[in-house]
């Protein structure tokens, strides 16, 4: 719905300039904002799912900053097992006095270790 999708950023040109690679290798479209993936090399691959997203005002007076919540699941491939890693994030974005945007980012991650087929949790 529209208030799902309201508070996504370019999450590919995010994640692309964030991590170095080059945009073609990260696969993103605002039609489907949820999902992200990455290759980094022909035998390393990551795909990140957002499962929730909480959009709240970050203060209902002006300037109207808002924050979101987003409870992120990520599958790293390497050669070896995969890692499953689930992450929160939580931001807040506000505009500044002087023009510019005031923001804080959060991310707390807790990991997963597939073994044998099964899942082990592990802390990260």
């Amino acid at each position: 719905d529209t208030r799902r999708r309201a508070c996504v950023l370019d999450r590919g040109f995010e994640y692309s300039q964030r991590s170095g690679l080059p945009p073609a290798a990260v696969t993103w479209s605002g039609d489907a904002p949820d999902r992200l993936s990455a290759r980094m090399t022909t035998r390393e691959a990551i795909d990140i799912e957002v499962l929730t997203r909480d959009v709240r005002p970050f203060s209902p007076d002006p300037p109207y900053g808002f924050g979101f919540t987003e409870k992120l699941r990520i599958r790293l491939q390497r050669e070896g097992e995969p890692t499953e890693i689930t992450a929160t994030l939580s931001r807040q974005l506000a505009p500044a006095s002087d023009g510019a945007i005031e923001g804080s980012e959060t991310l707390a991650t807790f990991r997963s270790i597939y073994v044998s087929g099964s899942r082990v949790a592990a802390p990260s």
